[in-house]
Order: structure tokens, then C-alpha cells, then sequence
């Protein structure tokens, strides 16, 4: 593939079929050589820099309803156009009545779910002719991502990748090869971008220990500042949880269990478990759990709900169950409306790390969670303590967070940051992972032991976890 026409510049209209055919060959080779495939890119394709004035934006994710990212990028829009830039929102379907709401004057474009199916086709016609200066991709986990940056570098456009996810889980997240496999190839990947966003500082210094461009700009907020004081004079208590209905992530079960001890408990509580099922299991689940335990009326499942704010107006308190959060814009809409927060164990999060607003508990102890929640109901002045906190820490957060800034600079080209890390010994211990995955995936065809690497990393992991975190703080 070396020394062949294989990277040109695309120019010409009739050139599209050209590049179609190529990725697609390209694609078949990368399921065989992924590694190698993606690291000969990322030494053969040079990063578009020509168009530093970006006009126009074209924002992608598969669809526009229901999850957190697509909250995200409905809040991004809004940031995006009082910048002064325009949008246009490109998806895999439509789906008027579950979506978002769009500001007018914001176009809408498809593209197909798969290569085979036309995909770089009509996102290089979707660029062109909606003359897209640079791409925000959403999607930084898809398996289309590294053939979207390809198409999107050879028309000369700039890429953004926005990273919603957080990596300390994937390190620990299990032994597979395809998961050690996607450990190593996501930020090789990603080095064919402009740049990473991503949602934290931990996650800014991981990526840059292997040499990605990466940036920590926190999500928009979702509501003005505006502490509301109603939770505190209600007779009526009311504890939200606000989540998709899955399990694996989530934690809804623990929810629940925490609510049904809070009712034993407590007459004045009344608990809401809001957001969308996962699928029809999570949902007959929350159900049956309702009904068996008798507490209907008492657990309340309100299901998708599109105005959070009015939800969190009487709100006493946010119990958050999570396993893990990338960012949490639950966090930052409960904080915004100054509601105390209970929450198993997240202390990475950058919204927390203040640690005002919230009782953390750790993970899987309900007891102790629900016992939380009663002290602080039950307990007037405490609930006020930890409301006002919870409304200046956000304030706080955002007025050094410098969003819009962040933004402006990175889109128009005028960001003069050093992208190196800031912890020596922290880019060391990462490049040290990367290196021990690289040797388990190419001997995991022979008696070698995945899970010895992973042995390995734990105690590694455990032996630096203060001085990362001691780093991560200054």
C-alpha cells in the first residue's frame, strides 16, 4: 500500500468513486491488519490544517433522541451558532417524533449505517455540498470512525472527535483480545483528528501520553444558573434518579432497592426513577419489582422525560447508582437547580472533585446510600448546606471552565496550548500499558496469558493510584 497513489488529495467529483473503492479495499485489509493499517495512516495521511477559519460545521452522530450525547450535542448547537459558525447536523436516521429540538436555520443530512451501503459516498457529497469546514464526531467509539476521518482529511476538512467515554473503566473492563485490541487501535485512530475533546483531565492526560491531541472541554450546560429553594419547603420529599435503564452502566437495580428501604422508612419520601428502558427486560423488571414489593405510588417510574428542569425543581435529592460516568450531565443539571447529590463512589469525576454539594458512599453499599438520603430529609439544615454548595460549585466549575473559549479557539484555529503531558510519571505508566497490550495481543495465539498483563497492570495501577492522582490535581 506504501508508495502508491493511495493518500492523494481528493479534488475532482468524478474522484468520489475513486475514494469509495479504496476505503472499502482498505477495509477489508484493516479487518485482517488493524494495527498496522491504522499506524501506516496515521504516518501516510497528513492532518488538514489549510481550513483554520471554520464557517461551517457539520456535527455527526448516528441519531438525535433519547441518550446523553445526543443532550450533548443539542446543547452544542445552540453554543455553536451564538459563535457565530453555522450547523448542520448529519445522522443515520431521522426520527421527528422522539428527537430533540433543532434551532431553525439547522439542516439536517443523512448518511448510511455502513460502508457497503454507500456511507463514503454521500458523506463526502453531504461535505462538499454543504461546504463543511470541519466535522464534530460524536461517535468515538464506532467502527465507521477511522474511514469518517479518512474521507473527512482527504477533502481537506478538519476533525473533531468528541470522546464521551471514560477510559479508566476500559482499562479494567476485562482480559478479551478484541477489548486489549480496541485499547491499543482507539487512540492511534484518533490521531488521524484535529483534535480529541474529551471530558476530563484524567483523560486529557492519558491520550496526550500517546500523542494525541487532546483537550478537556466540559459538556454545555444545560440550564441557567438559577437555584431553586422549593425542595426545601415541601412536606413531600421527592429523590430522583435520572439514567437509561441499564443495568451494566447505570446500576437501576441498586436504585431501586435503595428506594424500597427509603419507603420502608421514611412515609414523607417519594421516589422517581426517571429515564428511558434499555429494552423491554429493564423495564418489566422495574415493574415487577414495583408491584411485588407493594410500593406503588411510592416508586414511581416516569420514563423518558424531555424537561429535566421542571423534574428537578422540587427535587430534595439526585441519587446516582452509576458503576461509572464519563461526565454526568445529570450531575451538572441537578447541581445547576441546587439539589444534594448521593452517589456511589465517582471521585474522577471533575465535577466532583470539589467535593461540595454530595455524599459519596461506596459502591454497592445500599444500606449506607439509603441511610444518606434520610439524614439528609430529614435534616433541614443540611439539606440547605448541601444545596447551597451544590449551586456555587457548578457556578464555580464553569466560570473557570471558559466553554465557549475553549471552542472558538480550537474552531478557528487559534489554540496555542502545549499538548504534552503534564505528569511525566503518569505518560510513562501509560505508555508502559500500551506496550504490555501490544505484547499480550501478539502472543495470545500461543500459551501465552492475557490475564497475566492484566495482573500486571493492576498492581501497577495500584502501586501510582495516589501520585496519578496527586498529579491529576495540580
Amino acid at each position: 500500500m506504501k508508495n502508491s497513489q493511495s493518500y492523494k488529495k481528493i479534488n475532482g467529483a468524478q474522484e468520489i468513486n475513486w475514494l469509495e473503492d479504496h476505503i472499502l479495499l482498505l477495509a477489508k485489509k484493516y479487518k485482517e491488519q488493524p494495527i498496522e493499517i491504522a499506524q501506516e495512516l496515521v504516518e501516510e495521511i497528513k492532518i488538514t490544517t489549510s481550513a483554520s477559519q471554520t464557517k461551517n460545521i457539520g456535527i455527526f452522530y448516528p441519531r438525535f433522541y433519547d441518550g446523553g450525547v445526543e443532550r450533548v450535542i443539542s446543547l452544542q448547537i445552540p453554543l455553536f451558532l451564538r459563535l457565530g459558525f453555522t450547523v448542520v447536523l448529519i445522522t443515520e436516521e431521522i426520527r421527528p417524533e422522539l428527537e430533540y429540538s433543532l434551532p431553525i436555520g439547522v439542516k439536517r443530512r443523512t448518511i448510511p449505517k455502513h460502508l457497503d451501503q454507500g456511507r463514503v459516498r454521500e458523506l463526502s457529497l453531504v461535505l462538499r455540498e454543504e461546504n463543511i469546514d470541519t466535522v464534530i464526531h460524536h461517535a468515538s467509539t464506532s467502527l465507521n470512525l477511522i474511514w469518517d476521518l479518512l474521507v473527512t482529511q482527504l477533502l481537506r476538512k478538519k476533525a473533531i472527535v468528541c470522546r464521551h467515554e471514560i477510559i479508566c473503566t476500559s482499562l479494567l473492563q476485562g482480559t478479551k483480545p478484541k477489548r486489549l485490541m480496541k485499547l491499543i487501535l482507539e487512540p492511534l485512530i484518533y490521531r488521524l483528528s484535529n483534535m480529541l475533546v474529551v471530558l476530563g483531565k484524567m483523560e486529557e492526560d492519558y491520550f496526550r501520553a500517546l500523542e494525541v491531541k487532546a483537550k478537556f472541554i466540559p459538556n454545555p450546560r444545560t440550564f441557567e444558573f438559577k437555584k431553586n429553594p422549593h425542595s426545601l419547603k415541601q412536606s413531600r420529599k421527592k429523590v430522583v434518579w435520572i439514567g437509561r435503564l441499564d443495568q451494566s452502566t447505570k446500576n437501576f437495580k441498586a436504585a431501586l432497592e435503595i428506594m424500597a428501604l427509603l419507603a420502608k422508612q421514611e412515609d414523607k419520601v417519594e421516589c422517581h426513577l426517571v429515564g428511558p428502558e434499555s429494552d423491554l427486560t429493564s423495564r418489566r423488571y422495574v415493574e415487577d419489582f414495583i408491584v411485588s414489593k407493594g410500593l406503588s405510588g411510592r416508586i414511581i417510574w416516569d420514563g423518558r422525560c424531555k424537561n429535566i428542569g421542571n423534574l428537578l425543581q422540587t427535587a430534595s435529592v439526585h441519587l446516582l447508582t452509576s458503576y461509572v460516568e464519563s461526565f454526568s450531565m445529570s450531575i451538572l443539571e441537578s447541581k445547576s437547580y441546587g439539589v444534594p447529590l448521593v452517589l456511589f463512589d465517582l471521585s474522577y469525576l471533575d465535577l466532583l472533585k470539589d467535593g461540595k454539594g454530595f455524599i459519596s458512599i461506596p459502591q454497592g453499599k445500599i444500606k449506607e446510600c439509603a441511610e444518606a438520603i434520610l439524614k439528609i430529609i430529614r435534616n433541614p439544615e443540611l439539606e440547605g448546606k448541601l444545596s447551597d454548595e451544590a449551586f456555587e460549585s457548578v457556578n464555580s466549575f464553569y466560570k473557570n471552565a471558559e466553554l465557549e473559549k475553549s471552542w472558538k479557539n480550537i474552531l478557528l484555529g487559534t489554540n496555542q496550548e502545549d499538548f504534552s503531558p503534564k505528569s511525566q510519571e503518569f505518560s510513562n505508566f501509560v505508555r508502559l500499558q500500551n506496550s504490555l497490550l501490544k505484547v499480550g495481543l501478539a502472543k495470545e495465539t500461543s500459551n501465552f496469558s492475557i490475564k497475566k498483563i492484566k495482573s500486571s497492570l493492576l498492581k501497577k495501577i495500584s502501586r501510582i493510584r495516589k501520585k496519578i492522582s496527586n498529579c491529576l490535581q495540580e
